[in-house]
């Protein structure tokens, strides 16, 4: 096959071309009667290298034993041409890599040369939409990437995009000028197995998610804010881990939403002097999480819930070292809700404890183990007990 040969005398890069020959325009001759052209491996080559590149500029991926692809390429081309700025078009399943050594703009993205980083990868999707037919997974090489500015996701079929690592510990988009991370403001259906690393200057967030965002495990560390969703702005995660931060791990506000699995809070506001709201799991201005799980440690706060609309629902809290003193807390009418379990299934180390305060409620049904539901202020209670400015933890 001319576009991907790949048996066992093929050579894995081209060799290098033969300098112009005496007839630059030349034909091939008949062999017969001792006389005619030999073709050369380097007479082949040159046919592949333009075919490549046929399918590469229309984003036909080349597939063995496809006898379709060089005339879907040409019609590619075709439609491209008619129209006044061209949008190029993925209409099959494909993968584009991110690799140290890559380059800015490689020659052939989609027969696996690879981008220097990210930011390289996601300006060359932009002259492409993505179709029904298509989708789009940005592969990340082990490495550390290092970026100065923050990056912007914001393709319009972003539905049909993931961003895979090779694992949190060994891919790392490494922020270092003291700036935002990465920004979604579209659709983004997955960041997988990679971290998100700053140098946890004041003001900076790591992630920032107006639009849809998903992620199957992340790690976002070095941060003021580690994660912020708001506005209409949506963020689902299996595993998200939020470590080493200034002042909130996941911060949802003005409206924004989150429904997560597991949520891990480690080291956030802890030491450092942070202000009072500062905690792990932040919502404000009608923020609304929801969790199976959430686990703090080390924190100023584990969660501080606050304003009228505000909630977290969440079926187990398990929350370390705090500085609070409040481990959990709802405040200025928001709540706390227990998402369904067991006895047990909420728990807060003392000191710290569960408070409610200014027209805050907390339901913990019967999630509290028993030395968290002994120091819970107001008093634990399925009588609707009010203090701490009419505010409320209730029992069943």
């Amino acid at each position: 096959m001319f576009t991907l040969p790949d048996d066992a005398g093929a050579s894995p890069t081209c060799p290098a071309l033969g300098p112009v020959g005496p007839h630059p325009n030349g034909f091939f001759q008949d062999c017969g009667g001792g006389a005619g052209t030999i073709p050369t491996a380097a007479d082949f080559n040159e046919l592949i290298l333009n075919l490549r590149a046929l399918l590469a500029r229309a984003s036909v991926p080349g597939v063995k034993g496809d006898a379709t692809m060089l005339w879907r390429a040409i019609e590619q081309r075709i439609h491209a041409l008619d129209i006044p700025q061209q949008i190029f078009t993925i209409d099959a399943f494909v993968t584009i890599h991110v690799a140290p050594g890559g380059a800015a703009w490689p020659m052939n993205p989609l027969g696996g040369d690879p981008f220097d980083n990210l930011a390289s990868a996601l300006h060359w999707l932009g002259f492409y939409s993505i179709t029904p037919n298509g989708y789009v997974t940005i592969q990340l090489a082990t490495a550390f990437y290092y970026h100065s500015t923050p990056i912007v996701f914001g393709h319009p079929n972003g539905d049909r995009v993931t961003i895979v690592g090779g694992d949190t510990a060994t891919t790392l988009l490494y922020f270092t000028g003291g700036t935002n991370g990465l920004l979604v403001d579209t659709y983004l259906n997955a960041l997988s197995n990679l971290t998100i690393f700053g140098v946890k200057a004041p003001g900076t967030t790591g992630l920032i998610v107006t639009g849809t965002c998903g992620i199957y495990s992340a790690i976002i560390q070095g941060w003021d804010f580690a994660a912020t969703v708001q506005g209409t702005g949506f963020l689902t995660f299996l595993q998200l881990y939020v470590n080493d931060g200034l002042t909130h791990g996941l911060n949802v506000i003005q409206g924004g939403t989150v429904n997560g699995t597991t949520l891990h809070c480690l080291e956030i506001g802890y030491g450092v002097g942070a202000p009072y709201y500062a905690a792990g799991c932040a919502a404000n201005a009608g923020g609304t999480v929801w969790l199976d799980t959430l686990t703090c440690d080390n924190c100023h706060k584990g969660a501080d819930i606050s304003g009228a609309g505000s909630e977290l629902r969440v079926h187990v809290i398990a929350c370390g070292t705090v500085e609070g003193p409040a481990a959990i807390e709802a405040n200025d009418g928001a709540f706390i809700i227990a998402a369904g379990g067991n006895p047990g299934d909420w728990h807060a180390d003392p000191p710290g404890y569960f408070w409610a305060n200014f027209w805050g409620v907390i339901r913990a049904d019967n999630n509290f183990d028993a030395t968290t539901k002994a120091l819970a202020s107001p008093p634990a209670s399925n009588a609707g007990i009010l203090g701490n400015y009419q505010s409320m933890v209730y029992v069943s």
